[in-house]
């Protein structure tokens, strides 16, 4: 299993959330191929506590993946995230739940991160994160 944080693994891959303007950035025309190297075991250290993902390959239109935070030996979220191919490119899909699988967002409402750019990692003057490989 590859040692990563939390931060590398997963938010700063796709970075634009729910609700920030189309005028903020546009969206990066991409594939789910030009993102397989995140397929694997991820695993990290994160606010004193133990992360752990798992990454489909991508099959159809989309990539999943089960995220798990453990600390002091309990398990204190899990996460449930899709990478969808849409028209427009990449939108990484997030919903969040406590232990005994019960959800904090509505059942008919996730998180939404459209790509922004692909190439190697560099701030942005918004404040937003891009990885560029």
């Amino acid at each position: 299993m590859a040692r990563i944080s939390l931060a590398c693994a997963i938010l700063v891959l796709l970075t634009r959330s729910v609700g920030a303007s189309d005028a903020d950035a546009s969206q990066a025309k991409a594939t789910l191929e030009e993102l397989s190297f995140i397929s694997g075991c991820w695993a990290g250290d994160w606010k004193g506590g133990l992360t752990e993902e798992q990454w489909s390959r991508a099959s159809g239109d989309s990539m999943m993946c089960v995220f798990k935070y453990v600390k002091g030996g309990q398990a204190v979220f899990y996460e449930m995230l899709l990478i969808e191919q849409t028209k427009s490119g990449p939108v990484m899909r997030l919903k969040h739940f406590n232990p005994g699988l019960i959800g904090w967002e509505e059942k008919d409402q996730a998180y939404s991160y459209p790509l922004i750019e692909l190439g190697r990692m560099k701030p942005s003057s918004s404040g937003q994160i891009s990885l560029r490989v």
